[in-house]
């Protein structure tokens, strides 16, 4: 007995030198029961009541480990250290029977940690960090630094591959950093989605050449819009001499594209500018990239072909009012030698450096053949006015 009072004195010395707590205070050491430090009336075996900021300190000389120890002597013994409030709030750890550690708060095992890592949220964590919980946001981090706030995953080795994993229903997700610095988007038993080290992004294709590659099938890229008026997609050359375009490219390494050109005409490219859009007059210009009469809205360089082209045109019915004035064939004719075409009808040279209106052009011809009609009605009325003058003449001779 005497022997257990002296150690149990000489532990409380001890706390006291080293908690630095006041020998003159209340105090109770009996030779048996629980022994009070601050109090007379100690609950506990060993019971400490005190005003200091620090209650307790334990100074170790082991080179390793210094600190107190909790050992349950039953097998189903749960050691812990406990925390409690005036508020009568209260938590403690403990070590479980099964050799995992706890923090028990407000009625439940909020962590635990066991030989796979740390759970929260769960008793029977399965990774490292594992993480449980039935609330939208899981996890926030709050940073008062000006610059970048976040997580950081470190792989040490040099193939290893940092990884954030998402599963849900038997599915799983994940996102990670190659060891060539490609940040990859796995969802499906693919890689979706990748970021190069040089920010070019990729769908459908781990080794994005361009800004924005995509490999896919027979639909790429759909947009849906819900403006009343556009939809569409937009590409904006922010320099003065840019021009935007989109391309086609086939398998075999043909490339078509249309272009905005830097004066604002659009144009597409086949081997060349083969259709131009005009910005100034919206003149459309087949084979050719710069028109030099702009009064044309279609001018084409080279022939054109077509099973039926209709012209809007006047006519040429004039000719047959009582006012036209029809040229004398002499008229005519004279006209003919001095100019070497037709009246109303432009030279060879004019046509060849001008071109001719197709509407003007039918109209003249047309005004041409219905001259020709009056001219040949006149010409048959002279022929049978010398026919019935003829008869005359031979019946005159036969009497």
């Amino acid at each position: 007995m005497k022997a257990n009072f002296y150690l149990k004195l000489t532990c409380i010395l001890c706390c006291l030198l080293l908690a630095d707590l006041d020998l003159s205070a209340q105090n109770i050491f009996p030779d048996s029961g629980n022994a009070g430090i601050g109090t007379v009336t100690p609950t506990f075996p060993l019971h400490i009541r005190t005003s200091a900021v620090r209650g307790l300190q334990i100074d170790g000389t082991d080179p390793n480990w210094a600190g107190m120890y909790a050992n349950a002597l039953s097998a189903t013994g749960k050691p812990y250290y406990a925390y409690y409030n005036a508020a009568g709030r209260f938590a403690w750890h403990y070590m479980k029977p099964t050799g995992e550690w706890a923090l028990h708060l407000n009625g439940t095992d909020r962590l635990t940690v066991n030989s796979n890592g740390l759970g929260v949220g769960t008793t029977n964590p399965g990774y490292r960090l594992h993480v449980a919980s039935g609330s939208t946001k899981v996890f926030q981090i709050d940073a008062s630094r000006a610059g970048l706030t976040g997580m950081v995953i470190n792989a040490t080795n040099a193939v290893g591959i940092p990884s954030y994993g998402y599963a849900t229903n038997g599915k799983e997700a994940r996102t990670f950093l190659t060891p060539e610095g490609n940040w990859n988007v796995y969802n499906g038993g693919a890689e979706r989605l990748t970021v190069s080290g040089i920010g070019n992004v990729g769908i459908g294709t781990t080794t994005p050449l361009y800004p924005l590659h995509i490999n896919a099938g027979y639909r790429a890229v759909q947009v849906d819009g819900n403006d009343p008026n556009w939809t569409g997609m937009y590409i904006n050359n922010t320099t003065a001499t840019g021009q935007p375009f989109y391309g086609y490219q086939n398998g075999n390494g043909n490339w078509v594209w249309h272009y905005i050109k830097t004066n604002g005409d659009w144009a597409l490219s086949v081997g060349g500018d083969r259709l131009v859009v005009t910005n100034a007059q919206g003149n459309v210009l087949i084979n050719k990239s710069t028109q030099t009469n702009t009064i044309y809205k279609l001018d084409v360089n080279g022939s054109v072909r077509a099973n039926e082209l209709v012209v809007n045109t006047s006519g040429a019915d004039f000719v047959f009012e009582d006012k036209y004035k029809l040229r004398s064939l002499d008229e005519v004719e004279s006209f003919i030698k001095a100019n070497k075409h037709l009246p109303e009808v432009p030279s060879a040279k004019v046509m060849s450096e001008e071109g001719m209106k197709v509407a003007e052009l039918n109209t003249t011809l047309l005004q041409k053949v219905e001259e020709l009609t009056l001219y040949l009605i006149e010409m048959k009325k002279e022929n049978e006015s010398l026919k019935e003058r003829l008869n005359a003449v031979e019946t005159e001779l036969k009497k």
